[in-house]
Parts: C-alpha cells; sequence; structure tokens
C-alpha cells in the first residue's frame, strides 16, 4: 500500500474512540452511570464525559434528570431501527404484513430479533375500536407474549435464559419450584414449534 492509499484509509480517530461509548451503551443490559460507562468503554470519567455533552446534543445518547445515568437516545433508536427494517426479509414482509393487517381489519407487526430481544420494527395500526398498544423499538417480553414465545419456540439457543427471569414466569402464572416452571415453559415452546403459531396467554 502506498503513502496516498494509507492517507485515503486514515479515519478521525476521536470518532472511533467514543464509538466505545455507545457499544458500552449498547451491550449493556440498562442505563449506566457515568463511572460504569467509562469502564466500560476503557477511559476515564473525565474524558468519557466529554464525549457523552456531544453524543446527547445528537441524540445518540440521552441521561436520566432523575438518576444521572445513560442510556442510548431515541437517534440510536431510529439508526437501529433503519439497520433492521433494510434486511432483506423485512422488506419482503412489509407488502404482506399490510396487506393481511387490510384483510383481518387487526393490528400486525413485524418482530426481528434485534440486541434487547424481540424488537418491532414494523407496525399497521387497524381502525377497530380495540387496537394493541404497539410501537416501533418496543422489546416484547419472553414469556408474556405471543411473539416472544415464537421467538423462544423456533429459536432455541436464544431462550437459554435470555431475559426469561424468575419474576417473567411467576407472572405469568407458573407459580412454585423455578426448575418446574421453566420445564413446563419448554414443553410449551415444543407445542408452538409443532403448531406454527403463538398465541399470548395460550399455550
Amino acid at each position: 500500500m502506498n503513502l496516498h492509499q494509507e492517507k485515503a484509509r486514515q479515519g478521525i480517530q476521536s470518532i472511533e474512540v467514543g464509538a466505545r461509548l455507545l457499544e458500552a451503551l449498547a451491550s449493556a443490559p440498562r442505563s449506566l452511570m457515568l463511572r460504569d460507562l467509562a469502564g466500560a468503554a476503557n477511559m476515564v470519567p473525565a474524558k468519557a464525559y466529554r464525549y457523552l455533552v456531544s453524543f446527547v446534543r445528537m441524540g445518540l445518547v440521552q441521561q436520566e434528570r432523575e438518576t444521572g445515568r445513560y442510556d442510548l437516545g431515541p437517534f440510536a433508536l431510529q439508526l437501529g431501527l433503519s439497520a433492521l427494517g433494510r434486511i432483506e426479509p423485512v422488506t419482503l414482509a412489509t407488502p404482506i404484513l399490510r396487506d393481511l393487517g387490510e384483510a383481518i381489519g387487526q393490528t400486525v407487526a413485524i418482530a426481528v430479533w434485534g440486541n434487547q430481544g424481540a424488537t418491532i420494527v414494523r407496525w399497521f395500526g387497524s381502525d377497530t375500536p380495540v387496537s394493541a398498544s404497539l410501537r416501533l423499538g418496543s422489546v416484547m417480553p419472553l414469556t408474556r407474549s405471543a411473539t416472544g414465545c415464537a421467538f423462544l419456540a423456533f429459536l432455541p439457543e436464544v431462550g437459554g435464559g435470555y431475559r426469561v427471569t424468575a419474576g417473567e414466569i411467576l407472572t405469568f402464572g407458573l407459580l412454585g419450584f423455578l426448575g418446574g416452571a421453566l420445564a413446563m415453559l419448554g414443553a410449551s415452546y415444543v407445542t408452538i414449534a409443532a403448531r406454527g403459531t403463538a398465541r399470548a396467554g395460550q399455550r
């Protein structure tokens, strides 16, 4: 590689350094305090704070007023949804989804597996008086929604406890010994996979 080609490949190092903060937030299961976010990005808090001020202005990061914790912002959500929406299966399924919604007169949506779980990336509302409260970017509960159950049934490799908490299982009504509850959930997913559909609140 000659000198001209090498210069052409040079980027802006500060952007690459700051991106470590965004990567840390994307990987975290919840919002982070400054010290924890800086540690995850391998930089001192004072340096991380300067980057975060700019990211907040851009909407890539937001800060919780009550706690001071940092999380991904609305612009980051927009970027993520745009990327997910450009996945070829989503593009191909969108007109079919619209036709389905018109045919059955119900709210319909497409979900894909994102870094937080089953994420809504397309949504078409209905004119019926009762409509599901969905929005783009919603992450569906894995054990308490038909969407979440479908993912756990057809993608067993993500079902190995991923965000399936004891509280979620108990809320679903599987009281008692946690191991037995997990076994019951596993059996229900086998039924869902065999049937090819999942229904909320019904196995």
